[in-house]
């Protein structure tokens, strides 16, 4: 074994961060360079561009209508179970009402009495 000189450890560079006076590019300002896209080829894809934004707002046109279309369908279906309801409970007052119990105490207070007599037919001769 040989004596050797200790090598001195080299401390890893610290990675600066940007001084304050010195400024990022936004993301806006780096799309619209022309570095990122030149302005002919921008201009050839606007047509495109403009379709999808087209196709956006008519996606988002879709979903409003069928949602509206959705809230009266149920709303329609609410009022036609009240409106069920509410013949299921006239019905059941009318069969109640129709009764011949129930018409021979309504007759009775109109002053009119029940017959007992049984009826029997009445039979012409020719």
């Amino acid at each position: 074994m040989e004596n050797r000189f200790r090598e001195t450890k080299q401390e890893p560079e610290v990675e600066k961060y940007p001084e304050e006076n010195e400024k990022t590019p936004s993301f806006f300002s780096t799309l619209f360079s022309n570095d990122f896209l030149p302005k002919e080829k921008a201009l050839a894809l606007l047509p495109y561009f403009l379709f999808l934004a087209f196709l956006g707002v008519l996606y988002i046109a879709n979903r409003h209508s069928s949602e509206a279309k959705t809230r009266a369908l149920v709303e329609g279906e609410k009022k036609v179970k009240e409106l069920k309801w509410e013949y299921i409970g006239l019905e059941a007052k009318w069969m109640l009402a129709t009764k011949q119990s129930q018409v021979a105490n309504q007759a009775a207070t109109m002053g009119l009495k029940e017959s007992t007599v049984p009826p029997f037919i009445i039979e012409i001769e020719k």
